[in-house]
């Protein structure tokens, strides 16, 4: 019963590991581990991002959110992506990544 209880741990544990996907370089980069975990993040359509005058305007849960370009951190592909967290009650956008700008 012991060895049941082993493998299920250790497969529960390998999928957890691996249910990040494409995302994953978000999670196992150390100066933004802390933005996700398994399922927080995920590639977002370019057209739910556009250039503001003070930073990217973000369509999220239906809803325009503005991040400073200062905040947006750098995507390590030609994708933006967004990283979302939920605390007392309300989602909020965790972190935020952009490909370089004018690329």
């Amino acid at each position: 019963m012991r060895l049941l209880a082993v493998i299920v741990a250790a497969l529960a544990f390998s999928a957890s590991a691996f249910a990040h996907g494409d995302a994953e370089w978000i999670m196992n980069h150390p100066e933004h581990a802390w933005c996700c975990g398994p399922d927080d993040c995920r590639a977002l359509d370019p057209s739910a991002v556009a250039a503001g005058p003070s930073g990217f305007v973000v369509t999220w849960r239906g809803e325009d959110y503005t991040i400073p370009y200062a905040e947006a951190k750098p995507s390590i592909d030609s994708r933006y992506w967004l990283c979302e967290g939920w605390e007392e009650g309300a989602w909020f956008i965790n972190c935020f990544f952009s490909p370089p700008v004018g690329v």
